[in-house]
């Protein structure tokens, strides 16, 4: 087997374990109840705000895939759980900026903390040098994805990194 085959299929399968321990998880840990009756697209909404120090609302209709209409109805609902909050870009007043409200991150932070346990109790069953490994190669690909090498990167529209 060439090395190039080899690492497709060292790929293929570190892929479908992957999926196989992600249903796991979630089987596991049941229904998440997500607050304030969000849908599962809402929270990815916050979550990519969480991320940024402000982003327009075509930023965010790029990033997800979605037309515009379809992203102003899902802000505008946000809006009104008191969520987000739209502020114009201090730039340039045409433009409206998408930022996270305090009740916006302490929803997200809710859903950290039950993310952080299942994390945690599955790390507590991997020998300790198990856990070190994985702490380097999360790291580096979190290397990998901060310079730009991953897909979208450097889009005129992407998120404003929070300082």
């Amino acid at each position: 087997m060439s090395e190039n085959a080899s690492r497709d299929q060292l790929e293929a399968d570190l892929a479908s374990v992957e999926q196989q321990l992600r249903s796991l998880m979630l089987r596991q840990a049941g229904a998440i109840a997500y607050p304030s009756e969000l849908t599962l697209r809402q929270v990815q909404i916050l979550g990519l705000l969480h991320g940024a120090t402000s982003m327009t609302g075509q930023g965010l209709a790029d990033l997800l895939e979605v037309s515009t209409p379809t992203i102003s109805g899902l802000i505008d609902r946000l809006v009104v759980k008191g969520l987000v909050a739209r502020t114009p870009d201090q730039r340039d007043r045409r433009r409206v900026m998408l930022t996270l409200s305090d009740d916006g991150v302490a929803v997200l932070e809710q859903l950290d903390a039950v993310g952080r346990i299942q994390r945690n109790t599955l790390l507590r069953g991997l020998p300790e040098a198990d856990v070190v490994h994985l702490h380097r190669i999360f790291s580096r690909l979190l290397e990998i994805v901060s310079q730009g090498e991953a897909p979208g990167a450097g889009d005129d529209e992407s998120p404003t990194p929070a300082s």
